[in-house]
Formats: structure tokens, C-alpha cells, sequence
């Protein structure tokens, strides 16, 4: 990942640090840890986009634009190296298995 690369080339120029989804409300995100963060734009993969909810544990990064959210910890279940799941607060899963198949739920499709 280039933002990962980019903080190991450049230590001097980033700093990261811990914190905890403090809002999400759409179309800003706040965080708290160390220090209050407020107003951050989130980064994730091309094609995702999410905002998560409160009390989540965050990495809050010091980039040349400003400050960013590096997204949320995850800690996948039942999951195959290279398989993705796609899940939200309420439930919802859509599961890509390695074999081809699409689970959304828990069903086939």
C-alpha cells in the first residue's frame, strides 16, 4: 500500500497515532486519542466508502495535507487468506469466497 510504503520511506514527515471514533457523521469524521481530531477525510481502498461508528479504534495519520483516518481495526472471522467480507453495524454481510462463490447473509447467489 503507497501510504504504508510512503511512512516507512519518510518517517520524518508522518506520524501516526491511536485513537478512538469519537463521530461519524457522514461527511465528517472525528477521533480522539492523544490529541482531539476533528474534520478528518477517511482513506480506504478505491470503491469503499464508509463511515465508522463511535467507539471504534482508529489510526489517525499526520500526512502533507493535513490529518487523515486510516480506518478502523478489524478482526476477520471465518475467513480464508484472500477471501473479503463486507459487513455493516446492523448485520448485513456480503461474503467473496475463494471458491467463486458470493454469500450475501450467509446464502449463496
Amino acid at each position: 500500500m503507497w501510504i504504508l510504503d510512503r511512512i516507512v520511506k519518510n518517517k520524518s514527515s508522518t506520524e501516526a497515532k491511536s485513537g478512538e471514533i469519537t463521530n461519524a457523521d457522514g461527511k465528517n469524521i472525528s477521533a480522539a486519542g492523544t490529541e482531539e481530531y476533528s474534520s478528518l477525510p477517511m482513506i480506504s481502498p478505491y470503491g469503499i466508502v464508509s463511515f465508522p461508528p463511535k467507539g471504534e479504534k482508529t489510526v489517525v495519520l499526520s500526512y502533507d495535507f493535513g490529518k487523515v483516518c486510516l480506518g478502523v481495526l478489524s478482526y476477520p472471522q471465518d475467513l480464508e487468506e484472500g477471501e473479503i467480507l463486507l459487513c455493516s453495524r446492523g448485520g448485513a454481510q456480503i461474503k467473496l469466497c475463494n471458491n467463486g462463490k458470493v454469500l450475501i447473509n450467509g446464502k449463496e447467489v
